[in-house]
């Protein structure tokens, strides 16, 4: 599939690539103090915008679950990568779970902000209620309510996050509304329940919009470290809002898994 999709590669020679898949009305740059982190720049680093994102494609047939898998799969084949770990947040960490049987070049996958959902998924109970939730799924959006999403991924109000939420096309929250609706979503649960490949769940301690207890209740055995990752004082973006402590939990699971 040849489609215009902006990303960051830092093109270091390492047989393991860490893909980066950013969440709804995000972009690329969100992994911003991961890509600039020295320890984890001893990998390749790819961060990716999805289509209707950052600087990528706008286009309504792509937005939705499956074709997106189908996008960084391809995106991962065109790169001729070996070895991969999948490192998603929000939307991004459910497209890198529903994706793990489509890759057979997985070795690891690190997802935070995103609790597994099975099928069909019990929305109610995987998030906690929020005034945004309406907003992350709706299209144009007036200022008042790109603040209430704002709010929502992080403690501390960011500028820079508030304009990759106006970069996005409205129509891509529309379509992920409507492919939920539609059933094109994967049994998570069952995927991580029946997957060898290692699985790293984490999540802010003070996030707005997923249900820890959720989590919680999921059977950990197949996590990583057999528990839910928490990370102090941050929200739904602990990458952006605690990055020292994010990353060397991320290279903690990334140098095991490369092991």
């Amino acid at each position: 599939m040849d489609l215009k999709l902006s990303y960051f590669d830092n093109e270091i020679e390492h047989e393991l690539c860490l893909i980066f898949v950013h969440g709804n009305s995000l972009t690329k740059s969100v992994f911003q103090n991961q890509l600039n982190d020295e320890k984890l720049n001893e990998f390749r680093l790819i961060s990716i915008d999805l289509p209707g994102h950052g600087g990528s494609v706008h286009d309504d047939e792509l937005y939705n679950p499956p074709k997106l898998i189908e996008i960084i799969k391809d995106f991962v084949k065109s790169k001729n990568l070996k070895k991969v770990v999948l490192v998603g947040h929000s939307l991004g960490g459910n497209l890198a779970l529903e994706a793990i049987p489509e890759f057979e070049e997985l070795v690891g996958v690190f997802v935070f902000g995103t609790p597994p959902l099975s099928f069909p998924p019990d929305i109610g109970a995987a998030f906690l209620p929020h005034a945004a939730t309406p907003f992350l799924f709706a299209g144009e959006l007036e200022d008042d309510q790109v603040e209430t999403v704002l709010s929502a991924f992080t403690l501390e109000r960011s500028e820079e996050l508030k304009v990759m939420i106006l970069q996005t096309d409205p129509n891509f929250r529309l379509g992920v509304l409507a492919s939920i609706g539609a059933g094109q979503t994967t049994d998570e649960v069952a995927i991580i329940a029946s997957s060898n490949v290692p699985i790293a769940i984490a999540l802010g301690d003070a996030d707005a919009l997923v249900n820890r207890g959720y989590i919680l209740n999921l059977d950990a055995s197949k996590f990583w470290g057999n528990t839910l990752h928490l990370i102090k004082n941050s929200g739904h973006s602990p990458q952006w809002e605690q990055a020292e402590e994010f990353n060397a939990l991320l290279y903690a699971f990334v140098a095991e898994v490369n092991n």
